[in-house]
């Protein structure tokens, strides 16, 4: 399934987690093999998936969403001023690069790839995406596309399934 067809068709997601939410997703409740990955509300469709995660004992959350700006990583434009400048700012707060190597190497790396440096943290990433305008993301794993909230506010529905 292409990822365009997940977000114009579908509404309701999972999300698996060891552990129990009783107010809704947190985004300070520290996260399990984060590493460079974003913060963020992780979902997928398929509910083995979400089991996965989820584990013995852990609970498996039915999520609805409505995201209005997602950045689809590797086919979303970059090169636009207001994502260029994000990614700069953020370059420059959460690295030691230069500014004369980002504008000369980093800028262009984005624009030909379309993607964000793979070792950038996901502080970065998700601070770039945010301040570009966008309240997810979606890209594709080895399990089929997953969605990932970056703003909260779009979460409409967020309950453990029993």
């Amino acid at each position: 399934m292409k990822i365009v067809q997940l977000l114009e068709s579908t509404q309701v997601y999972y999300h698996g987690s060891p552990k129990r939410y009783t107010n809704g997703y947190d985004f300070n409740v520290p996260a399990l093999n984060r590493g460079s990955n974003i913060k963020g509300l992780y979902l997928t469709q398929n509910l083995k998936v979400a089991q996965q995660y989820a584990g013995p004992g852990g609970t498996v959350y039915e999520v609805t969403v409505s995201p209005s700006n997602t950045f689809i990583d590797g086919k979303t434009p970059v090169d636009t001023i207001r994502f260029r400048s994000a990614y700069t700012s953020a370059l420059v707060k959460y690295t030691n690069y230069k500014m004369d190597w980002i504008e000369a190497a980093l800028i262009p790396d984005l624009v030909d790839d379309g993607r964000m440096k793979k070792d950038l943290s996901g502080d970065a990433k998700k601070e770039t995406l945010i301040n570009a305008g966008f309240d997810s993301m979606s890209f594709n794993d080895m399990d089929g596309p997953v969605l990932v909230i970056l703003d909260l506010s779009v979460v409409t529905k967020f309950v453990p399934i029993e």
